[in-house]
């Protein structure tokens, strides 16, 4: 991430003096945006602008910095909000800045997200806000237009692929994860380590195989894939398979993402047309929108589901 043209152009204007009051960090994968707004907290507060081993740097990477507030934004409560604007009127004493950031920011109810403006948008000037999102998609309008957009780079295949094998993980274990994370060193870790992951990886694809009548939605809306722990990962990789179907359907001259079931992958590319494999990947959108204002993850499950095969019946029609 250090050595990323998105971090190279956020230190550049620190050490130019130009901070901003807000910034909204874009990726997909939750580890980069943690390294980059490690680094960015080294950029502000070390007097030596990121040198990366004085004690304020240390205390950054051993996350104990008394002038950094972190929070959640999935699952976050009122209460939490709250606490966190007390602690944005305390001035710092370590630094001249205090650092606040919310990760998730997606994730986070439009209500509480409004009650942030109050000093989101007039902050203290000691403050920088940081917030972290997968995507813009469910960042309210008056956050995202007061924030300077940071899309971070997502990290090469062999950068990820290295990674791993620095942790000790087989090359070839790293070479499939890789592949399969399409750019997240945070799923393709899991991929190799975390066997429930792996799981459901494993249980989606084979959803995508198997269902093929909406009589049978039922007995895939209440599986562990769908339940309200799972269920954004399942959409996740959803989208990973339906990506690999769209390289198939379309003779793109790229590599799939997924390694060793390119049977598997072409079989289930013979079910969707072009018209239906959009029209489901807008679904799997609109579920995660769902999801935001608590809709069960049951009834987004069965959404889904029963919006692809009836996809799939029409536009195999036409």
């Amino acid at each position: 991430i250090r050595n990323s043209n998105s971090f190279k152009r956020f230190d550049r204007n620190i050490k130019n003096g130009a901070i901003n009051h807000a910034y909204l960090l874009i990726s997909p994968d939750k580890e980069c945006r943690d390294m980059f707004f490690e680094l960015a907290c080294m950029s502000i507060l070390c007097p030596n602008k990121g040198c990366g081993v004085c004690s304020t740097c240390q205390k950054i990477k051993d996350d104990c910095h008394t002038e950094i507030i972190k929070a959640d934004g999935d699952g976050i409560k009122i209460d939490e909000i709250e606490h966190l604007l007390n602690m944005i009127d305390i001035k710092p004493v370590d630094s001249a800045k205090k650092i606040v950031y919310l990760d998730n920011g997606e994730r986070i109810p439009q209500r509480l997200q409004n009650k942030l403006l109050k000093v989101y948008e007039e902050p203290p000037s000691y403050i920088v806000f940081f917030i972290g999102s997968s995507k813009e998609q469910g960042i309210i309008q008056t956050i995202k237009s007061r924030a300077q957009k940071v899309y971070i780079d997502l990290l090469s295949s062999d950068q990820i692929i290295n990674e791993l094998v620095s942790e000790g993980v087989d090359r070839q274990d790293a070479i499939s994860a890789a592949a399969a994370s399409v750019g997240s060193l945070e799923k393709a870790r899991k991929l190799c380590t975390d066997e429930r992951y792996k799981g459901l990886f494993n249980d989606t694809f084979d959803m995508f195989i198997n269902l093929k009548k909406s009589f049978e939605v039922p007995d895939y809306v209440f599986l562990d894939l769908f339940n309200k722990d799972n269920i954004l990962i399942t959409l996740d990789f959803m989208e990973i398979i339906l990506g690999d179907v769209l390289k198939i359907i379309n003779n793109l001259n790229v590599g799939l993402s997924i390694v060793g079931r390119d049977f598997d992958l072409r079989e289930l590319a013979s079910t969707f047309s072009n018209a239906s494999l959009s029209y489901t990947i807008e679904l799997i959108e609109k579920g995660r929108q769902d999801l935001l204002v608590n809709v069960k993850s049951s009834s987004v499950a069965e959404m889904i589901l029963l919006g692809m095969l009836e996809a799939k019946y029409i536009w195999k029609l036409k």
